[in-house]
């Protein structure tokens, strides 16, 4: 006698998901991710700022260009906060970057600041993504953290050029 296949396909696992995860830990990833997102923010501003207060035409090219990526990193986190964000557990405050003043500070100082930022910002997505565990349960957030290495790159390439 011939036996075939069942007439039943076999249901494939459900993707992880952050809501698979224990609620201390869900806690966590929403506070860290709510950092984040905050970070991403002031860093944008900031790049938007020292561009329009720089007078080099290259310098300010390649700063608009950084600044619409953070824009773009943004709004990625946005559209992943219903998910990440939800058990956040009274994120604290994150104070704002401090953006060049009126007066325009000493380049060096700027970049100085903005490395700050992003060595953060490093550290966080580190964080988050050894808090995640699993890199299918936010493959978004493992491309955005992947990319900030790319603007980091960046950032050191302006520095070095123009500092």
């Amino acid at each position: 006698m011939v036996q075939s296949a069942p007439d039943v396909l076999a249901m494939a696992d459900a993707p992880p998901s952050v809501r698979d995860l224990p609620a201390p830990r869900r806690a966590a990833i929403g506070t860290l991710f709510t950092e984040i997102l905050a970070t991403e923010r002031d860093l944008a501003q900031f790049y938007g700022d020292f561009a329009r207060q720089t007078t080099v035409p290259h310098l300010r090219a390649a700063l608009e260009e950084l600044a619409a990526a953070q824009l773009a990193r943004v709004s990625a986190l946005a559209r992943l906060a219903p998910e990440l964000a939800e058990q956040a557990a009274g994120a604290p405050a994150v104070p704002a970057a401090p953006g060049p003043a009126d007066a325009v500070p000493r380049r060096s100082g700027v970049f100085a600041r903005a490395f700050h930022g992003e060595r953060i910002l490093e550290n966080d997505y580190r964080e988050m993504l050894a808090l995640l565990g699993d890199p299918a349960v936010s493959p978004e957030l493992v491309k955005l953290a992947q990319g900030s290495a790319r603007l980091r790159s960046l950032l050191r390439t302006l520095y070095v050029w123009y500092s």
